[in-house]
Formats: C-alpha cells, structure tokens, sequence
C-alpha cells in the first residue's frame, strides 16, 4: 500500500513538474517512418507533416488516379477507455472524418468502393487523443494511458486542452506502393471539468480547417494533372 501511494505521489508530482508529452512526439509506427516527414506547419494550434513520393511530385507524368478508395477511420493502437472519451464519441468522430474526407475529394476524383489499378487508396488513423489540464502537463494521451486518478481528485474543476493526431497512408491500389504520408494534429475547445465529456463539437473546428487544407492540396494535385493532359 505504502509503495502505491509513493507511485501516485511520484506520478502528480512528474505531472506538476513540467514534465509534457505532447501528440507530436508520438512515433507508434502507424507509418513506416517519420524521419522523412517535411513540416509544413508548426504553430501553437496545430502541425501538419508530410512526404510525397516522386510517383506524385514529379512534373511529367505523375501518377493519375481514376478514382479514389478511402478507407474507414480507425484508431490506431486501439482507442482504451477513458472517463471523458465514450465510445459514441469515439464513433461519431471516425464517422464525421469520414464524411468530410470522401466529400472532399469527391469534388476531384470519384469515389471508388474497392482497390485497384489507377485507383489512389487513402488510409487515415486517429494515432491519439491528448486531454490535459490547461497551463499543466497532460492528464492522459490516448490511446497510451497513463495513472493519473489522484490528479482527476484533486484537480477535477480546472479546464482541460485536447488535442488530437490524425496520421495519413496514400497507396497505389495496385501495387500498396506507398505515395504519401501526412500527419496533421492539434487543438480542439476546451473541456470545462472532469465531468465534461468529449464531443464532436470540441473538434468540429479543427477538422474543418483540415478540410481546408486537404482542399487546397487536392486542387492543386488535380490542375496539375489537368495540365499534364
């Protein structure tokens, strides 16, 4: 007993110390590498990573795709359980990333239902959810866990930042040959209390400015196919 209440003092001090992971640190091998990751954007709110193979940046004759398979959001290690993230949650955000990918990139390319030769397949994961206590080290990185219960007592009133990590594959549907990798993470609103929990309004915001993003790339993509017609 002595030995677990020395842990969990050692935990909130380590925790009220200073001491922060932050979703950007996290390498959990979703992609095969993060060495050749180019940062496109680095600021308080968020991050966007990525590498882009020759197949898509060359300027004569880069890989054209006839349509575009996405694949089902999905947690990656599985989502674990968390007082303040529930399943509905949890489904109601893959399901909403999914909407708004495939909405996307239907403005450009058609939507295909399975693989294939000049098919692009788009693998998206949700690579963790952090909740900390605004101004303090993070209470939790999900889907790493971590024992911070003595905290949530004595610290339940104060808000809590959110940030999430959404890591991208893009293969050829041939081959699996790997096209291009993206990271994008950052801030959602603020959770009030221990009490509150996570919902898709918390994220709404980030995600759009996402879609933002992925517009813009996939326009760009698609005028330059155009002018290599």
């Amino acid at each position: 007993m002595y030995s677990s209440k020395l842990f969990i003092k050692s935990a909130v001090l380590l925790l009220l110390t200073g001491c922060s992971l932050t979703t950007k640190d996290i390498k959990n091998g979703y992609l095969a590498s993060y060495s050749n990751l180019t940062t496109l954007a680095d600021e308080n709110t968020g991050y966007h990573q990525r590498w882009v193979s020759r197949d898509i940046s060359r300027k004569l004759a880069p890989f054209e795709p006839e349509s575009v398979y996405i694949a089902p959001v999905i947690y990656y290690p599985q989502l674990q359980h968390h007082e303040q993230i529930d399943h509905q949650a949890a489904t109601k955000l893959q399901r909403y990333l999914d909407m708004r990918m495939k909405y996307i990139v239907s403005q450009y390319f058609p939507i295909s239902p399975v693989k294939g030769e000049n098919v692009m397949v788009i693998e998206p994961a949700i690579t963790a959810v952090k909740i900390s206590l605004e101004d303090l080290s993070p209470l939790e990185v999900i889907p790493f866990r971590a024992v911070i219960s003595a905290v949530n007592l004595s610290l339940g009133g104060r808000d809590r930042d959110v940030e999430i990590r959404l890591e991208t594959k893009i293969k050829n549907g041939l081959n699996d040959k790997l096209l291009a990798t993206s990271v994008l993470g950052g801030q959602g609103l603020q959770i009030e209390n221990s009490s509150e929990k996570l919902s898709l309004s918390h994220l709404t915001q980030l995600i759009e400015s996402w879609c933002f993003a992925w517009d813009q790339q996939l326009k760009a993509y698609k005028q330059r196919l155009d002018e290599n017609a």
